[in-house]
């Protein structure tokens, strides 16, 4: 049932079971109705029965409106409960009137008596009740005391037991049933306002949530999806409601790959599962996306639920690692060569063909300042060039930013009055980067760049590679020092200045093997609880920031002989050497304690048993962290044996 019909449901019982002032605005013209039945009732004894006395007849009928007029204008909120009684108890005193006024025991009202105690056991309590019997028994009983004769004779007093019982049991059970009516009525309108909320709660996550969602049944038509979807695909929710899901995002080679795998999953055969795709955005345009793929339902109606997200960053952050590290690579390589030159000549050729790669430039030229005459030379370059132009004028471009600190970039070297009138037609370049190369303070010469077309930027990219190579040019030493900061480069990772995880794979090799001549060595993997969260509500840069403040404050509270690494993500491995299970648990708490920001994070610890690898060994620890999390996260976990 829905919340809505529902909550209409409750709202219907709580007006026949109302339980408020008798005569409350709100619903009265519904609860006085019976009494405007009962007065058209007034009319229809008269077809059968004669008036024996019209004045007292019409006092009964003069009693009916004066009745309903108390009831719709009385004040009672003012008044006490039981003068709520005064109209139901002038009502039977109107049909005794009646009564009375059209024969007395012959009459057909005594039967309507009962209306007013019934509408007081709808509306009224068990006392009121009693009340109104005692007032029924009255009406009833006082004509037989004071008038008696053949009109009422003392045979009456049977008939008016009969009458006062049933209205008293009549009233009785109406009012037991109007109170589990009640109850029942209150129980569903609480029960209903609860699903209510609970249901608006869901729609607005569903509705704020970044990641899509869609539900689609088992023939793959898009039920239902929140914003996020319409933003990832592209087109509006009308045009995506009853479509079918894989046709309108995917492309038609994967659609029908998806629609097998949509069929295993609703038939059963299948558990949920995760996966990347492409889906096609309205404009043509190609996004990758991370989705999982759930069923529930019964099999009359199965339901597909796809939680999908866009991971273009991810893609584009994972293209840049690899681009870095092909770049590193290439720098290495650069390096090596360098290192290994059999003269100083070659170097400079180098220097400049290696330049010449990672910028992508058409030529090279490299021009050093000669410590004797302070000329600047033309020592290398990657294309042929005139004699007279191997040495620079004193005030050319090339000259100054020898003690310079600033990269140049000119995309257009003829309309550029800084450069050199000459170098356009000599060089045959049109465009031109100059990357100058020092040594500390001291600077030693220009790197220049040149294209043969006019070019409107440099790549940021080839700028920072550039920059690195200059630094190869300072000698021997500098030489050595960019080695050292490539490999560090390349062993470290860049946000907590932690080793990354192919610098601790060695690590835990080479302890591995310490440990084989009977030193103990156990393992602690970390990872931050609710790490996600934490970057959905303060932002990736505050991930960032906690990623490197957790780093730090662990590093401090380990010993010089540990070694600590960012493992992957927020994830963290570190190697306790020498330390048995009890020292790694007891380190590995004080890590929890020292989180920074009130966060916490959960720790699987293992000890090596002296033949397992290094790949076990942290896969039991891997397993002891994932039983951490799901014992509630914030704690320590010691991992099964091997």
């Amino acid at each position: 049932m829905r919340a809505d019909g529902l909550g209409a449901r409750s709202a219907r019982l709580i007006v026949w079971a109302h339980e408020g002032p008798m005569f409350e605005r709100a619903g009265l013209g519904q609860r006085i109705l019976p009494f405007l039945v009962s007065g058209l009732a007034v009319a229809v004894p008269l077809l059968f029965f004669p008036l024996v006395d019209p004045a007292t007849f019409l006092i009964g009928v003069a009693l009916g409106p004066i009745c309903v007029a108390i009831a719709m204008f009385t004040a009672w909120k003012r008044l006490p409960k039981v003068a709520e009684l005064a109209p139901a108890a002038l009502s039977i005193v109107a049909i005794a009137f009646l009564r009375d006024g059209t024969g007395g025991r012959e009459s057909g009202y005594s039967a309507l008596m009962l209306v007013p105690v019934l509408w007081v056991a709808l509306y009224g309590t068990a006392r009121q009740i009693v009340i109104m019997v005692l007032v029924v028994f009255l009406a009833l009983s006082v004509p037989v005391v004071a008038i008696g004769g053949d009109q009422y004779p003392p045979a009456e007093w049977r008939r008016i037991l009969v009458l006062v019982s049933v209205a008293g049991t009549l009233g009785w059970i109406v009012n037991s049933l109007v109170a589990a009516v009640r109850r029942e009525a209150i129980t569903a309108a609480q029960n209903a306002r609860r699903l209510e909320e609970q249901t608006h709660l869901t729609r607005q996550v569903v509705e704020s949530a970044s990641d899509a969602m869609i539900t689609v049944d088992e023939a793959g038509r898009i039920l239902e999806l929140n914003p996020a979807a319409v933003r990832l695909v592209g087109r509006p929710a009308a045009e995506l409601m009853g479509a079918n899901a894989m046709e309108a995002m995917l492309t038609p080679e994967r659609a029908a790959r998806a629609s097998v795998a949509l069929l295993e999953l609703v038939s059963g055969t299948r558990e949920p599962f995760g996966l990347e795709a492409e889906i096609v955005r309205a404009d043509g345009t190609i996004v990758p996306i991370e989705a999982w793929l759930s069923a529930s339902g019964d099999a009359s109606a199965r339901r597909v639920h796809v939680f999908a997200r866009d991971i273009t960053d991810r893609r584009l952050a994972e293209t840049r690692t690899q681009e870095h590290l092909a770049d590193l690579e290439r720098i290495l390589v650069a390096a090596r060569t360098l290192s290994t030159s059999a003269s100083p000549a070659e170097s400079r050729q180098t220097i400049c063909a290696t330049a010449r790669t990672l910028a992508g430039s058409d030529t090279a030229y490299f021009f050093e300042r000669d410590p004797e005459t302070s000329l600047v030379n033309l020592t290398g370059s990657t294309a042929s060039i005139p004699d007279d132009f191997r040495v620079v004028q004193h005030g050319s471009l090339v000259a100054q930013l020898i003690d310079n600190r600033d990269p140049t970039f000119v995309p257009d070297i003829a309309a550029d009055p800084r450069t050199e009138g000459t170098m356009a037609r000599q060089l045959r370049v049109s465009a031109a980067y100059w990357q100058p190369v020092r040594n500390g303070d001291e600077g030693l010469g220009v790197l220049v760049l040149g294209w043969a077309a006019p070019n409107s930027q440099m790549d940021e990219r080839a700028r920072s590679l550039v920059e690195v190579l200059s630094t190869q040019v300072a000698g021997a030493l500098a030489r050595a020092e960019l080695v050292e900061q490539l490999q560090a480069m390349a062993r470290t990772d860049a946000l907590t200045g932690l080793l990354n995880r192919r610098a601790m794979t060695e690590a835990l090799e080479r302890d591995i093997a310490s440990a084989r001549r009977r030193r103990p060595l156990s393992v602690a993997l970390i990872d931050l609880d609710h790490f996600k969260d934490f970057n959905d509500r303060f932002g990736h840069q505050a991930g960032d920031r906690l990623l490197a403040s957790a780093a730090a404050r662990w590093t401090a509270e380990l010993r010089p002989a540990d070694t600590i690494a960012r493992y992957g993500g927020e994830e963290f491995l570190v190697l306790l050497p020498g330390c048995e299970i009890e020292t790694a648990t007891t380190i590995a708490d004080r890590l929890r304690g020292a989180m920074p920001e009130a966060q916490t994070c959960s720790i699987g610890v293992a000890q090596w048993d002296g033949q397992e690898t290094a790949t076990s060994l942290v896969a039991r620890a891997d397993a002891a962290l994932y039983a951490a999390k799901d014992a509630g996260r914030n704690r320590t976990i010691v991992a099964a044996a091997a």
